[in-house]
C-alpha cells in the first residue's frame, strides 16, 4: 500500500489527535460512555466492536445497528479523519454480530472442507462476499480476517477451526478468496496473527505463548502480501527462532519481527496493527503504558483495546509525553499515522438505507442464507453406507451431544434457539435416550436394557477433549451392533476415531442453523412422516 497521505495531511492535526489516531478502542454495553466520547472527539483511528455491543440493542433489527455505527461516527469532528469500524466476523467460533441479526457464517476449516475435493472455490466466494455485503451494507469497513495461520498444532487452543486447515497451501488457497471478497465490498480485510499463531499450546488471551516458528506458517503471509494485503494483525507471542536478542518480547513489540521479518525481508507496506492490548499476554508481563509504547517503538501502527478506561487514558496520555520528550521517534510516528491515512482513503463510505436493510437483512432472510451456508458446508469424511438415511420414526436413536451453554463462543445462540434434541424431535425422531455432556469433564455411558439401533455422537474439539474419544471407543465395545453416526462440530475426529463410525459427518459449526442443516440431513423434510 503506498502512501498516497500527504505529509501536510498529518501535520493538519494535532499531536493528540494524530495519537488518537493511532488507537483503536470497544466500549462495554450498547452505549458509549463519556469516556469513550471524549476519544471521538479527540479523533480516535478506529472502533472495535464485539457482541455485547449489539445484543441488547433495541429494536433489535439491522437497522438498528446502522444508526449505532453512524450515531457513533457522527461524534467525531467533522475536520478530522472517521473511525475505522471494526470487528472479528470470521464465521464459526468467532462472530461478533448476533445470528438472529446477521447471517452465520460457519468455521474457516468447514469451508474448506467443503472444498476439499473439488478445484473450485466457488462456495468460498459465495461465504465470503456475503458476510463482506452485509457488512458493508451496515457501515464496517474494516473485518480482522482472514486468518493466515496455519494449524500445525492439532491441540492448538486458540485457533483450530478458525484456521482454513494444516497447509499453508490450503490457508492460502481460500484466504485469497476472503480477501478479494472483502476488498470487493469495499471492507479493509486485516490478515492475522503475524508471523502465525497455529504451532502453539498456550492462548495468548491467557498468556504469553512460545512458539516454534516454521518456513511454513509465513508462507501464506509472504503471498497475502504479494497480493497487496493492507493491514496486518501482529501476533502476541514469543518466537526464539525470530527474535534472538530480545527474551519474553512478545512480536507485537518486537523490532525483529514487525521491522526487521515484515517490513524488510516480505517488503509490507500497509497497515500494522497490534492483536488486542488487553489481553492476558500483555497484562501479565508488562505495565500498560510501557508495552503500548514499545510497540511503537516496535513500528506498530495502530494499538486495538477491547475496553475504554482509565488505563487507555494513561495508554495516551504516555504516548504524547513519549513524543514530545523523544522516546518515540517523531518521523517515524508520522509516518504511521500517513498509512492510517492512506488505508482510510481507500474506503468509499455507505449511506446504509433503512428500507433496503429491511428487505435484504429482514429476520427471515438471515434466517436462509445461514440455512443455505450450513447447508453447503455440512461435510461427509467418511460413509459406510451402513446407516439409514433418512432416520426413520422406528428407529431406536441414541443423541449425545455438548452442551451449548459450556461452550462460551455458542453460549449466547442458547436463549433464543432451539437445542439439538428439539429440533430431532420436531423433524419427527424422537431419541430415547438423549445426553448433553460438558467438555472436559467424563462422559458417563448410559444404562439401557436395549441396544440402541443408530447412536448419534456429537464430539466438539476432541483434539483437545480425549474424553470423547474414550466415550466413543467405548460405547462402540459395549454396543457393537449398534450402526453409529459420528458428528464433528468442532475440530474434525482423528481418523482412527472416524474409521470406527458408520458416517461421519463435519458440521460448519455448533450453532443454530448449522444444528438443524444437521438435522435435516439425517431427517429430510421430504421423507417426513
Amino acid at each position: 500500500m503506498t502512501l498516497s497521505a500527504a505529509p501536510e495531511a498529518v501535520k493538519a492535526l494535532s499531536l493528540e489527535t494524530q495519537v488518537a489516531q493511532r488507537l483503536i478502542l470497544g466500549y462495554a454495553g450498547t452505549a458509549p460512555d463519556d469516556s469513550f466520547r471524549k476519544f471521538l472527539q479527540t479523533g480516535l483511528g478506529g472502533v472495535i466492536f464485539f457482541r455485547e455491543n449489539f445484543e441488547g440493542l433495541q429494536p433489535a433489527e439491522p437497522a438498528t445497528v446502522a444508526r449505532l455505527l453512524s450515531d457513533l461516527t457522527a461524534q467525531v469532528p467533522d475536520t478530522l479523519p472517521r473511525p475505522f469500524l471494526s470487528l472479528d466476523q470470521e464465521g464459526g467460533l468467532i462472530e461478533r454480530l448476533p445470528h438472529f441479526l446477521f447471517p452465520s457464517l460457519v468455521s474457516p476449516r468447514a469451508v474448506a472442507l467443503a472444498l476439499r475435493d473439488t478445484d473450485s472455490n466457488e462456495f468460498c466466494a459465495e461465504v465470503y462476499d456475503l458476510c463482506a455485503y452485509y457488512l458493508s451494507m451496515l457501515g464496517f469497513t474494516m473485518n480482522f480476517f482472514p486468518t493466515l495461520d496455519v494449524n500445525l498444532e492439532p491441540k492448538n487452543p486458540v485457533i483450530g477451526v478458525r484456521s482454513f486447515g494444516d497447509s499453508a497451501q490450503t490457508v492460502w488457497r481460500f484466504a485469497k478468496v476472503a480477501m478479494d471478497r472483502l476488498e470487493a465490498r469495499n471492507i479493509i480485510a486485516v490478515g492475522k496473527h503475524f508471523p502465525g499463531h497455529g504451532n502453539g499450546m498456550v492462548d495468548s488471551h491467557a498468556d504469553l505463548p512460545v512458539l516454534n516458528h516454521t518456513d511454513e506458517e509465513l508462507s501464506a503471509f509472504e503471498q497475502a502480501i504479494g497480493a497487496g494485503l493492507p493491514a496486518m494483525m501482529i501476533a502476541h507471542g514469543h518466537y526464539p527462532a525470530l527474535q534472538a536478542g530480545e527474551p519474553d518480547l512478545p512480536a507485537s513489540a518486537s523490532p525483529a519481527v514487525i521491522q526487521g521479518l515484515l517490513r524488510n525481508q516480505l517488503g509490507f507496506e500497509g497497515l500494522v496493527l497490534s492483536d488486542d492490548m488487553d489481553m492476558g499476554a500483555i497484562t501479565r508481563h508488562t505495565d500498560p503504558t510501557e508495552a503500548a509504547i514499545r510497540a511503537f517503538e516496535a513500528g506498530a501502527d495502530m494499538l486495538i483495546y477491547r475496553g475504554c478506561g482509565d488505563t487507555q487514558h494513561q495508554v495516551f496520555d504516555a504516548l504524547l509525553s513519549a513524543l514530545r520528550e523523544g522516546r518515540l521517534d517523531r518521523e517515524a510516528h508520522e509516518t504511521s499515522v500517513r498509512r492510517i491515512l492512506s488505508c482510510k482513503a481507500r474506503i468509499k463510505p455507505l449511506a446504509p438505507n433503512p428500507d433496503t436493510l429491511g428487505k435484504v437483512m429482514s429476520r427471515d432472510a438471515v434466517k436462509a442464507v445461514s440455512g443455505f451456508i450450513a447447508a453447503k458446508a455440512l461435510s461427509i469424511l467418511r460413509d459406510q453406507e451402513t446407516v439409514p438415511i433418512p432416520l426413520d420414526a422406528e428407529d431406536l436413536v441414541w443423541l449425545i451431544h455438548p452442551e451449548r451453554r459450556a461452550l462460551p463462543q455458542y453460549a449466547p445462540d442458547t436463549p433464543s434457539s432451539a437445542e439439538l434434541p428439539q429440533l430431532f424431535e420436531e423433524a419427527g425422531i424422537y431419541p430415547v435416550h438423549q445426553q448433553a455432556y460438558r467438555p472436559g469433564q467424563a462422559i458417563a455411558l448410559p444404562e439401557a436394557e436395549e441396544a440402541p439401533e443408530i447412536i448419534v455422537f456429537v464430539s466438539y474439539n476432541p483434539n483437545l477433549h480425549p474424553e470423547q474419544e474414550t466415550f466413543w471407543t467405548a460405547i462402540g465395545e459395549r454396543f457393537p451392533d449398534s450402526r453409529r453416526v459420528l458428528v464433528s462440530a468442532a475440530m474434525p475426529d482423528r481418523e482412527e476415531i472416524s474409521g470406527q463410525a458408520d458416517l461421519h459427518l463435519v458440521m460448519g459449526c455448533y450453532r443454530p442453523a448449522s444444528m438443524k442443516a444437521l438435522v435435516e440431513f439425517l431427517v429430510p423434510e421430504d421423507k417426513l412422516f
